[in-house]
This record gives C-alpha cells, sequence and structure tokens, in this order.
C-alpha cells in the first residue's frame, strides 16, 4: 500500500466534508475506483468519525436524561405540594355561606338622554360666539 502520489490528503478531506466542486467530485470518485491508498485513507476517516459520533453521543444523551429526569420530579414535587395544600384547605360546606345582598335598585335620574350629538352642540356654541 503505497502513498497515493496523484491527490494530496487536503483534498482527500475536502472530498470528506463535501467542499469539492461537483466536477472535483466525480474526478475524485474516478480516482478512488482505481487508487486502493485513498479508498483505505477515506475509510479510516470515515470510521474515525463514526467512533467520535458514538463516544460523543452517549455522553450527551445521558446528561439529557437525566436533566429530563430531574426537571420531571421537581416538576411533580411541585405539582403534589400544590395539591396537597389545596386539598387541606378546601372548606367545609359550612364555610361556603354567600351572602347574597339586595340587588342595585336603578332609578329614572341615573342615566342622561341626550337628545343631540355633542359635535353639534360645540359647533351650536361656536356659531353663537361668532355671532356675538
Amino acid at each position: 500500500m503505497d502513498d497515493c502520489k496523484e491527490h494530496k490528503d487536503k483534498q482527500l478531506q475536502d472530498y470528506f466534508l463535501n467542499r469539492l466542486s461537483p466536477e472535483e467530485t466525480a474526478s475524485f470518485q474516478f480516482h478512488l475506483l482505481h487508487c486502493e491508498a485513498c479508498r483505505i485513507k477515506l475509510e479510516r476517516m470515515r470510521r474515525l468519525a463514526n467512533e467520535e459520533e458514538e463516544v460523543v453521543s452517549p455522553a450527551r444523551r445521558l446528561d439529557f436524561s437525566l436533566f429530563t429526569r430531574v426537571a420531571a420530579v421537581a416538576g411533580l414535587l411541585v405539582l403534589l405540594a400544590g395539591g396537597g395544600y389545596y386539598f387541606t384547605h378546601i372548606p367545609s360546606d359550612e364555610d361556603l355561606h354567600l351572602e347574597m345582598n339586595e340587588p342595585p335598585v336603578f332609578h329614572s335620574g341615573d342615566s342622561v338622554v341626550m337628545d343631540t350629538d355633542s359635535t353639534v352642540v360645540e359647533t351650536k356654541e361656536k356659531e353663537e360666539q361668532d355671532a356675538e
């Protein structure tokens, strides 16, 4: 397995990260068909990337699930505490006595009836002031 003299590692990295133009990609894929050294390097890069994802992913899942569990337990405790407080402070039937006041009495003098629009009154007042 000799090193490839046609392509450099930079081009292999760019291919792996999808940074090549469509023409360069097609040319490099054709090269991969014939160059075992580049295929092996590319396969190593892919395995390394997959191993890094596997190492990082479970740790993130563990932290996230721990946070989720703590948040769920805290929410449940708050809910239970509030429900317990409400349950112990329910008024008995004797405490539910409502005092009924007499309904208010409305008189005809409570409302003002206007026969004209207020803007008409204002214009008439201005006309009278102008006439004087």
